[in-house]
């Protein structure tokens, strides 16, 4: 945890800082070898700069996703008096161009080039909005029929059953004319899968892309496009009325629907505070005190958009005479003003005081940056880690060079007393891979037992689970123990080398003066992560869940022609036989990660070996060198050089990371 805040600006003067410094040390290193992956450490380094943060608002439909958006942004772009289509996932981000892309189910694409922002509200109200006729029916449900079978379905009685058990709704059989109305109109070609709006907004944006999701309590339930979306988010934003405080879709969203990583995402946001100004403290107490048992009171909080935006009007200039023609801010302002006077606060400050943005935003950037502030220091320590050990290389030849500067015959001896010491380390060595090999394969090893408990423990929750999207969370939280699981059994491995390999180098350094090459274990078993990672993707247990699909998967058009039982009959025995292809899944890709994990083991071993053979050469290069005393002190200042600026990086570094002051 971060003992003070950072916002994102001074993020980015952080990440351009490290940048400097990981380009002197790519200039100091040169061509020695320090143990450090400089292809690992460049990817890391290129991530960190191309890092963009995604946070997911979701919520009930009527909250003020929308304008909470706008607040967001500063810029009023998303049009915020329509009910936003459940099918639509809007993806806002910076942009130097301003364009609205949409994607349809057919895979045609409209993209809208235009300087004015009302074009695009406009657009959007056209594509993104549930047309005010279709309210009243699961306008969801029938686009995502129409999505996976790609044609339109018989509206009889056995498909008004299952729009009614899908839905909760009643009495649907009333609205056959409608519904045949709504599949008429509905295609391909006009069913949205992707809109892109990108935008100039104002400065602080330019890593962020806002995921404006449907509203969790339209009919139809959270889709698995929503589902993956909400899956990637670096923080999700659950936006709620602050009246009333209490909310089951916030419960269901957080306790049954996101995977259990998810849930260290969630922020819960209260609108609409300033029409309960009076009780909104209370109200956001007893929101905390409701919610403490699923996120953290220092993540539930009460704004009002309206008057971030009306401040945001402010600051551009604009004058109240003029802010007050907006209906949906005129009673707002008069309120503010005169609640400004009564507590002595600057009209100007008034409005952002109020809304409530002022505790969030900072909340919010911290909660995004701190992952990547570690990060920034995780990178720097691994540069300071190499530093380190060139220092080490260094001091070490200068060492000899100084003695057979001094002492040709000394200098012999030392030499003789380091290949002893070799032979030593290559024995050593032989006798640590052997005890690798015995601790981690086998059916005792604690990476077997781990595999095994998690194998039962899945098959017990996914047999047990009661509906769909019951079934998709269980099959979430395997991935992400499995990934646990992975990186506990990595971390063993890299810790077992680590020990091992540092107790044998002080033996060898104190006694034949020898010091083993470095071996970064910790970027190794990084590197070895993200391997097993897409690994797991590729292979199954993957986010895209495409298998899973359940209407596409489940053929309910076809079943519907043969079968005289209702939809939710069919829909559990179906489930159930899904239920047995999970289990089967998850079982070929635990097969798959053990295979791998030993190669991965294979792998450590490999770099030990090949720490032996480098060794080796620089040994050789010792016994036949021979220089002349020109030379040798030519080398002596070169080496000498080097250390003095690596130790001018190492104060640097050190710099650096007392500036992030993270603990």
């Amino acid at each position: 945890m971060m003992e003070r805040k950072i916002g994102f600006h001074e993020y980015k003067i952080f990440v351009a800082e490290l940048v400097n410094i990981y380009d002197s040390y790519l200039s100091v290193r040169g061509d020695y070898n320090d143990g450090i992956n400089i292809v690992l450490l460049d990817k890391k380094i290129k991530n960190i700069v191309d890092n963009i943060f995604y946070v997911a608002i979701a919520g009930e439909v009527k909250a003020g996703k929308s304008t909470f958006i706008n607040s967001l942004l500063r810029e009023e772009i998303l049009p915020a008096d329509v009910l936003q289509a459940t099918s639509s996932i809007i993806e806002v981000f910076y942009s130097k161009r301003p364009f609205l892309k949409i994607t349809y189910a057919s895979g045609r694409v409209e993209e809208i080039e235009e300087e004015s922002k009302e074009i695009f509200k406009e657009r959007l109200k056209e594509v993104a909005a549930i047309p005010d006729e279709y309210r009243d029916i699961p306008t969801s449900l029938l686009d995502q029929w129409l999505l996976d079978h790609g044609e339109v379905p018989e509206v009889n009685d056995e498909f008004i059953r299952y729009l009614e058990e899908k839905s909760n709704l009643d009495n649907l059989s009333s609205q056959v004319d409608k519904i045949r109305s709504y599949l008429k109109k509905r295609n391909l070609d006009n069913i949205t899968t992707r809109i892109e709006l990108g935008y100039p907004f104002r400065v602080g944006l330019e890593n962020i892309r806002f995921l404006d999701m449907p509203g969790v309590n339209a009919v139809g339930g959270v889709y698995d496009i929503a589902f993956s979306y909400l899956d990637m988010a670096n923080a999700i934003l659950f936006i709620h009325p602050i009246k009333p405080v209490e909310s089951e879709s916030f419960k269901n969203f957080v306790s049954t629907i996101i995977p259990k990583k998810n849930k260290d995402m969630v922020f819960q946001v209260l609108t609409h505070a300033v029409v309960y100004f009076e009780e909104k403290d209370r109200l956001l107490n007893e929101a905390r005190r409701i919610y403490a048992n699923l996120i953290p009171p220092n993540r539930i909080f009460a704004v009002d958009s309206i008057l971030k935006l009306i401040h945001e009007d402010l600051m551009r200039g604009k004058k109240l005479e003029d802010i007050k023609r907006d209906k949906a801010k005129r009673k707002w302002v008069a309120f503010v003003l005169d609640l400004a006077d009564e507590l002595g606060i600057p009209p100007e400050k008034a409005f952002l005081e109020f809304s409530g943005f002022k505790e969030l935003l900072p909340a919010l950037e911290n909660f995004l940056i701190e992952a990547p502030i570690l990060e920034l220091r995780n990178i720097a320590q691994t540069i300071h880690t190499g530093y380190e050990e060139l220092e080490r290389m260094l001091n070490e030849h200068l060492s000899l060079l100084l003695v057979r500067q001094k002492d040709l015959e000394k200098f012999e001896e030392e030499v003789k007393q380091r290949i002893e010491g070799y032979k030593r380390l290559q024995t050593e060595a032989y006798f640590i891979l052997e005890e690798a090999e015995i601790n981690f394969k086998g059916l005792n090893s604690p990476f077997e037992r781990a595999l095994q408990e998690f194998k039962s423990k899945y098959q017990e929750l996914i047999v047990n689970s009661r509906n769909l999207e019951e079934l998709r969370k269980h099959y979430r939280d395997a991935e992400d123990e499995l990934d646990e699981i992975i990186g506990k059994s990595l971390s063993t491995i890299s810790g077992f080398f680590q020990e091992r390999l540092k107790v044998l180098g002080e033996s060898l350094n104190k006694e034949y003066k020898l010091t083993i090459p470095k071996i970064d274990f910790a970027i190794l078993e990084e590197s070895t992560k993200k391997k097993l990672k897409e690994k797991e993707e590729k292979d199954a247990l993957g986010r895209a869940w495409s298998f899973l699909l359940p209407w596409r998967w489940l053929k309910l058009k076809e079943i519907f022609k043969f079968k005289k039982e209702s939809a939710s009959t069919l829909e559990k025995k179906l489930i159930q036989e899904l239920k047995g292809t999970v289990i089967t899944q998850i079982s070929n890709v635990l097969d798959k990660m053990r295979d791998e994990i030993f190669k991965a083991l294979d792998y450590y071993k490999g770099q030990v070996k090949q720490m032996l053979k480098e060794k080796e050469a620089l040994i050789e290069r010792l016994r036949l060198e021979i220089k002349t005393a020109e030379a040798l002190e030519l080398e002596i200042l070169q080496t000498e050089k080097k250390l003095t600026m690596i130790q001018r990086e190492k104060e640097r570094l050190n710099r650096f990371l007392e500036n992030l002051n993270v603990v």
